[in-house]
């Protein structure tokens, strides 16, 4: 039979016969029956998800220091090319500090301010700047006046990256009178030697050259300084003392150091709140913020050496603050330091290295090329 439009049924009724009747019933609705997470499962949940960040996070930060480090090297290696390139073109490598002749009285000029410290004409960093792709920073300096002088002051402040490494979060802050721009790398000068009770370095103006007369000092003459002397020392033209030649690194441009890391954070002293002079400066006319050098062996009161932290230097019994100062240093983890070494390749050097691995591949002429071996990483190459 056949239903009349006002029987006609909705979806939700079915039509059933009773008796010959017919019947329109209503059809029920699918109950849904959804369940929620119970506290218990979302608390297993919250700790697997922090599992795998635990497990995780360490994989990441080791990845993000990898990758720091590397950044660091590659710095390393555009320092060790400009070096090469800048030997093509002089024939020699850069100084490491090339002290100022006043024009005047003949002999070396005063830091203005401060009268312990010499005035320098250019730094290592300075002279290899047309090789990092720094050929306008270059040419702005006036190389017949200091680098104190008003036209270059305002220059060594501008910070470089190409002297930053990430892994150095910068300093806390440089106070005495000069905001030097800061560097992640420092020259090395050679091996502090040892005579009497004077500590005497490659890297220091007053134990290169005498100011007063402007002659160079005893201790530039003869076998043990030679030993001692690094890759980028005080030079001072008018007393014959000039830059490395490749023909003096009879140990092996391979096996001499050239530049090496630096941190610039500024550490706490007991006795100095504000050791200025930990400070590193791509520019800075100032020795120390330039150069590095290597405590050697028989230095019995320095006992330390290529150590992160220059207060620990203090705590294992070095008497002069000035010879952690000199020190090469990294915040990589592990205590790791990145050099580069005069033929331009990039190695890394172990914290607890022997220290007469070290002083032998700090110097040019040391003739201990087969100490030049790091215990803990083998060959330097």
């Amino acid at each position: 039979m056949r239903l009349r439009p006002s029987m006609e049924m909705k979806d939700s009724e079915r039509v059933s016969f009773s008796g010959g009747a017919v019947v329109a019933t209503k059809r029920m609705p699918a109950v849904s029956c959804r369940r929620g997470f119970t506290l218990v499962e979302l608390l297993v949940v919250i700790a697997i998800i922090g599992v795998l960040v635990a497990l995780l996070l360490p994989a990441i930060q080791a990845a993000r220091e990898a990758a720091r480090r590397a950044e660091c090297a590659n710095k390393l290696k555009q320092h060790g090319l400009g070096m090469l390139n800048y030997e093509s073109a002089t024939k020699e490598y850069p100084p490491g500090c090339e002290v100022y002749q006043n024009p005047q009285s003949g002999v070396p000029q005063r830091d203005p301010g401060a009268a312990q410290f010499w005035d320098l004409t250019r730094t290592w960093s300075v002279a290899i700047l047309p090789h990092l792709e720094q050929q306008q920073m270059e040419q702005s300096f006036d190389t017949t006046v200091p680098l104190s002088a008003a036209i270059n002051a305002p220059l060594v402040e501008i910070e470089l990256p190409v002297f930053l490494c990430p892994t150095d979060p910068g300093p806390e802050g440089y106070v005495a009178g000069q905001p030097f721009a800061r560097s992640s790398y420092v020259g090395l000068s050679g091996a502090l030697t040892r005579s009497g009770s004077a500590d005497l370095t490659w890297g220091r103006v007053l134990d290169v050259i005498n100011p007063t007369t402007g002659d160079a000092r005893p201790f530039v003459s003869g076998d043990t300084p030679l030993a001692r002397r690094g890759m980028l020392t005080v030079t001072y033209g008018p007393a014959g003392v000039e830059a490395i030649k490749p023909r003096m690194i009879s140990d092996g441009t391979s096996n001499t150091i050239a530049v090496t890391e630096w941190h610039t954070q500024r550490k706490v002293h007991a006795n100095r709140p504000t050791l200025d002079y930990f400070y590193a400066g791509w520019g800075a006319w100032r020795t120390y913020a330039s150069e590095a050098a290597i405590a050697a062996r028989d230095d019995d009161h320095a006992k330390m050496f290529g150590l992160p932290d220059v207060t620990t230097c203090f705590e294992l019994g070095a008497s002069a603050e000035w010879l952690c100062e000199f020190q090469i240093a990294s915040l990589h983890s592990g205590g790791i330091i990145q050099c580069v070494y005069a033929d331009g390749h990039v190695d890394s050097l172990s914290p607890d290295m022997d220290r007469l691995a070290l002083t032998a591949l700090a110097t040019i002429a040391g003739g201990e090329v087969d100490k030049a071996v790091d215990p803990v990483t083998g060959p330097t190459r």
